[in-house]
């Protein structure tokens, strides 16, 4: 039964998906304008190959990068506060997220810092934000917390070592890249638990009491396409047959 105030239903500006999405990365950059972007990531997605993909990438598009590479397992306010200094100090424009919610949340952290005045965890909370955060190109390295296109990140204070939540559309990337080929070199164990969190996620959002026509689709999509990736894997594996349909 529909509530007597309707639904919302809010998604970035444009989402790139599907192998090999990633090589239009450079292009939807240009488009929101700048010369120079800060790509934010961690030390482990530093050695590796996407890294170096990007700087190839924006070889000719004229923009300059510059890389902070500062964020560990959590995203903490000392690493937006440590990005927000680099992206002011190299005249930064827009902003590349690189990596899993972590890096992506960081990022958006440091994107609000960007165009809003005092601390970060002045905008804990909802509907906070006073500016809307610099253009952002959010790349999925995980399949897990879906940052690329929501409008919320989770950050530690480390003052109180309490995660706060900010949510506001104002914080929501511009662009989204979700190739699967950045998937595949990630550790069995970060696999697995980015699957359970993409299936925990699904239930959650149709359980829930805010539940609306919109979410329950997409919720009872992602919970199928979980059972059928789990038993693809086994029926690979010779452990099982796939029968789903």
């Amino acid at each position: 039964m529909l509530n007597n105030i309707g639904y919302s239903w809010g998604m970035p500006s444009l989402i790139l998906y599907g192998p090999g999405c990633m090589s239009r990365m450079g292009a939807a950059l240009k488009e929101l304008g700048g010369q120079r972007a800060l790509l934010v990531t961690d030390c482990v997605l530093l050695k590796a190959g996407p890294v170096d993909e990007i700087k190839t990438l924006l070889k000719h598009t004229g923009i300059d990068l510059e890389v902070y590479p500062g964020v560990n397992r959590e995203p903490e306010d000392v690493h937006v506060e440590e990005g927000s200094k680099m992206f002011a100090e190299a005249k930064c424009d827009p902003i590349i997220a690189l990596g899993g919610g972590s890096c992506i949340d960081a990022a958006k952290g440091i994107g609000v810092m960007a165009t809003n005045p005092g601390k970060i965890w002045d905008y804990q909370g909802r509907d906070k934000v006073k500016f809307k955060m610099v253009p952002m190109v959010a790349i999925a390295t995980t399949a897990g917390t879906a940052s690329e296109i929501s409008r919320a990140a989770v950050i530690t204070d480390t003052r109180r070592t309490d995660k706060m939540i900010i949510k506001d559309e104002k914080v929501r990337p511009n662009v989204a890249v979700c190739d699967p080929l950045l998937t595949v070199s990630m550790p069995p164990s970060v696999t697995a638990s980015s699957g359970m969190d993409a299936l925990t996620h699904a239930i959650e959002g149709y359980v829930s009491r805010e539940c609306q026509p919109m979410t329950e689709m997409v919720a009872l999509r992602a919970v199928h396409r979980q059972r059928f990736g789990a038993l693809w894997s086994r029926a690979q594996n010779g452990n099982a047959r796939c029968q789903c349909s």
